[in-house]
């Protein structure tokens, strides 16, 4: 099963360890973004991933490509040209100081990129999935122009759509984003989100019963999944949407965090398990979410099946440092398994 995915990859620049951005003298450094790193993560689960965007060419196009072909992701569609690479920096949070992105993306290769750069007839020829997240329209007139030639060419050829709202505050402004994405959500089939951006971008209702609240997380997490279940069968009746995942994250610490998710298919919900992690890295944990729900469904598996297939992928995405989730999907079934983190000899 073919996944096609557009958007944007960036350098990434992290200080070492807990370091400020402010007191660092040097930086690790990664590539990813959040269409990239499904397609990434859908590749490393054995899938077959095709991924859409430009690159500038210079060295640092060449080494995003020699990255994703090394995961085995299908560049035959990735155009050169433009004037940079767009960078963002991590400062990674810990203990009540939270993680911060500071984006230098302005004028990148990708952004700059003409509306019809891309042959969409010939990179979604074949494909199951075309992917996309609410990140990508931010990025300029030209590049919703763009994608919505590609959601016009996924329509004809018989693509299913899925795309992850992702709405990012330093991008573009909740009424900008919701006259966007309300309009861009009536040519998607499965639709993920979390209860945050749902209601503020989409115009979901959201109300979490106050008889949860102040007994523990254990007890907001039921309440919040029995919201979710609500907000996303609204959103099956005001939208033409086929299936809807709202994702859950109760956040203890700027390291300890509860995930798991609600998939609705358009007549129940079903609830994935929840996993308590100390995260190593979250960024592209809900990516890896993506990868594994759609992987999963690509090889016919159930609601049930797909959503607890894919909060495990999200799960082991946080041990691991890095926008990419480099895991397999047996690793992945054997946690969904046995829940097992016992050394393996």
């Amino acid at each position: 099963m073919k996944l096609v995915s557009f958007g944007e990859i960036m350098m990434r620049l992290t200080p070492p360890g807990y370091n400020r951005l402010r007191q660092t003298s040097s930086y690790d450094v990664c590539y990813g973004g959040a269409e990239s790193n499904v397609a990434c993560s859908y590749a490393c689960l054995g899938g077959n991933a095709s991924y859409v965007t430009t690159l500038p060419a210079n060295e640092l196009g060449d080494a995003v490509l020699q990255m994703l072909r090394g995961i085995g992701v299908d560049v035959s569609h990735i155009r050169r040209g433009g004037p940079r690479l767009g960078v963002y920096y991590l400062e990674r949070g810990t203990g009540v100081r939270s993680s911060q992105v500071v984006y230098d993306r302005a004028g990148s290769s990708f952004a700059t990129a003409e509306a019809d750069t891309y042959d969409w007839e010939s990179a979604l020829e074949g494909a199951d999935w075309f992917f996309f997240t609410g990140i990508t329209p931010a990025l300029g007139p030209q590049v919703l122009r763009a994608l919505e030639n590609a959601l016009e060419t996924a329509r004809r050829l018989g693509v299913r759509v899925a795309c992850d709202l992702n709405y990012r505050s330093k991008l573009w402004s909740e009424a900008e984003a919701g006259r966007v994405m309300r309009s861009l959500v009536q040519s998607v089939d499965l639709l993920i989100a979390n209860e945050e951006h749902a209601e503020r971008i989409l115009g979901v209702p959201s109300s979490v019963d106050p008889g949860f609240l102040g007994r523990g997380y254990e007890a907001e997490i039921a309440g919040r999944r029995e919201n979710c279940t609500r907000m996303a069968r609204f959103m099956c009746e005001h939208y033409p949407l086929q299936s809807v995942v709202l994702t859950l994250r109760t956040t203890l610490s700027a390291e300890e965090t509860v995930t798991g998710a609600v998939y609705y298919d358009g007549t129940c919900a079903v609830h994935s398990r929840d996993y308590r992690l100390y995260a190593a890295d979250r960024v592209g944990a809900g990516d890896a979410y993506a990868a594994g729900l759609l992987y999963s469904l690509s090889r016919g598996d159930s609601s049930s099946q797909a959503n607890d297939f894919a909060a495990a992928a999200c799960a082991l995405a946080h041990t691991i440092p890095g926008d990419v989730s480099y895991v397999t999907s047996e690793e992945v079934e054997r946690l969904v398994r046995d829940g097992s983190s016992r050394i393996r000899r």
